[in-house]
Parts: structure tokens; sequence; C-alpha cells
């Protein structure tokens, strides 16, 4: 399993910093999950389907979510960076607003929806 993890070295040294920071979060909270509450609870030797066990699961399984959802959040996170929409450069005025939130106006007798507009009158 190290050895695994020293491969991917070369590709979070190629992550932003802050990706690679949750990345690196998101792993050890998920490893800490599956590795040291394993062997706490192993180290008890609960016999399996106790309320204890059950009780001791929930720590585990939580960490072990949390873990996927901060690496779920590093993937946004890291898409929302990446991919910003360009911005126009040129502030908007009051003017401009009015036109583009003007409502539209409907002619006399027309529909409302298009499904009802693409239906010859009765």
């Amino acid at each position: 399993m190290a050895v695994i993890g020293l491969l991917y070295i070369p590709f979070l040294a190629r992550l932003p910093r802050r990706t690679r920071a949750w990345f690196l979060i998101s792993g050890t909270v998920y490893v800490f999950g599956v590795i040291v509450l394993e062997a706490l609870e192993n180290v008890l030797h609960l016999p399996a389907e106790t309320p204890l066990d059950g009780f001791l699961a929930i720590p585990d399984e939580g960490f072990q979510m949390a873990g996927v959802a901060l690496f779920a959040f590093a993937l946004l996170d890291d898409m929302r960076t990446r991919w910003r929409a360009p911005r126009s450069r040129r502030p908007i005025r009051r003017g401009d607003r009015r036109r583009v939130a003007a409502p539209m106006r409907r002619r006399a007798g027309a529909s409302s929806c298009d499904r009802c507009r693409s239906r010859p009158p009765s």
C-alpha cells in the first residue's frame, strides 16, 4: 500500500496547493477510519452483532464517509476554481439591469406555455 501511495506523489505535486491539501486531509480521515478504528475494534475482541459492536461501528463508518465526502468536496472545489466562467470586466449599470430583467410582454390572446402554443386553436 505504501508503494502505491508513493506512486501518487508526482500526481499530488502537480495539483494546486488548495486541492492537494484537501486531497491529503480527506485521505487521512478515510485511512484513520479504516486502519485505526478497525484495529481498535479488533483489539477489543467484541463478539459480532452486539450493541457495543454496533456502537463502535458508528465512528468507524463515520470517518470513512467523512473522508469520501471531503474528497468529493475537494474535486468539486477544484472544478469550480479551474473551470470558472469568464467574467466581464465592464460593470453592470442600473439601466443594464432593467433591460435584462424586464418581463416579456405577451401578445393579446397568447397562451402562457409552449405546449398550448403548438396546438391549433379550437
